[in-house]
């Protein structure tokens, strides 16, 4: 994992207070970050193994595969191919891309791939820390609200979902956006 259920409890120990968060929230807690990090960056920053397709629809012998109804970037390596049944010719071409000698035109391929970052970016154990952390606080206000009239004015809060802020953290959201790839449009 990117960072040790310790280091969430000790971020911003005086203010957070997750000290005494059992061992399970915390871990929820880092999971949910992990994931909301990277669905949001749209990519595996730590290498893990997936399943998916790849297709070959014409003649070229380089095609993008599809896991987990996306198109994938960071490829690392493949695990295993299939082609009707048999062991299929698939080979990473490049960080986005298969070679696919092993596919009939018009065919397709189930493949077992494993993706990610090489290396993963040091700032990913700061910007998960901080995200587990702040999933743990208890919140005084609604999740919703984008800003509050005070005395002495207005506060505006960063939003998860508003303005195209992924998270309520904007170091987490600048982590985001500097490692983080559009998907491909398909049409």
């Amino acid at each position: 994992s990117y960072c040790t259920i310790e280091d969430i409890r000790a971020y911003r120990a005086d203010s957070y207070a997750n000290t005494d968060k059992i061992d399970s929230e915390v871990i929820a807690a880092r999971s949910r970050a992990i994931e909301v990090i990277e669905r949001e960056a749209n990519r595996y920053l730590q290498p893990v193994v997936r399943a998916g397709s790849v297709d070959r629809p014409n003649c070229t012998r380089t095609s993008i595969p599809f896991v987990d109804g996306g198109i994938c970037a960071d490829i690392i390596g493949v695990l295993r191919a299939e082609h009707d049944g048999s062991p299929a010719k698939v080979e990473v071409a490049t960080v986005c891309s298969l070679y696919v000698p092993g596919v009939t035109v018009g065919g397709y391929a189930d493949v077992v791939l494993k993706l990610g970052m090489k290396p993963t970016p040091a700032e990913m154990r700061a910007a998960v820390t901080a995200l587990a952390a702040y999933y743990l606080v208890p919140k005084a206000g609604p999740d919703n609200a984008t800003s509050e009239s005070t005395d002495a004015g207005v506060i505006n809060y960063v939003v998860a979902g508003v303005g195209g802020a992924a998270t309520s953290l904007p170091e987490v959201n600048a982590v985001i956006s500097r490692y983080g790839i559009r998907d491909y449009m398909v049409g």
